[in-house]
């Protein structure tokens, strides 16, 4: 007898931004925001298939204007992170948590470690270990497959 999966609870608002760092004021709250959910799916805190809380409890918890969120959500639906099931909330999209991996480590490998290495070489440690260890990171993570 095959027992049937079944789904994860949705996770609850509170546990999902128990770490949340709080509003900059340098870019928009729909996008921190969009910002930290995409963070909680390459983290895996929110997995494939997972239901999102609504977008009215996150933000009664944010206290942020429901609009605001619906922005977030509909930013990660565009870059096909979650997607919508009429009537039944939004869901983890099928490989968001990849898809994700993979998009932070062309961005260390393209802007982070050579800012890193730029900062170090600028106060003299141009060849230093350190350094010429990020330097190997950084071509590790640029031959990985997107």
């Amino acid at each position: 007898m095959v027992i049937p999966m079944q789904p994860r609870q949705t996770p609850h608002v509170e546990a999902l931004f128990l770490d949340f760092p709080g509003w900059s004021d340098h870019t928009t709250i729909f996008m921190q925001l969009a910002q930290w959910l995409r963070l909680m799916i390459t983290a895996g805190e929110l997995r494939d298939g997972d239901r999102l809380p609504s977008a009215r409890d996150l933000a009664t918890q944010l206290a942020i204007n429901p609009m605001t969120v619906s922005e977030a959500l509909r930013t990660l639906k565009d870059d096909s992170l979650v997607y919508a099931k009429r009537g039944q909330g939004m869901y983890v999209a099928d490989g968001a948590n990849e898809k994700c991996k993979a998009e932070e480590m062309a961005l260390m490998s393209e802007r982070d470690i050579p800012q890193l290495i730029a900062r170090l070489s600028r106060i003299g440690y141009r060849n230093d270990p350190a350094v010429k260890a990020l330097q190997n990171l950084k071509s590790k993570l640029s031959s990985l497959p997107v």
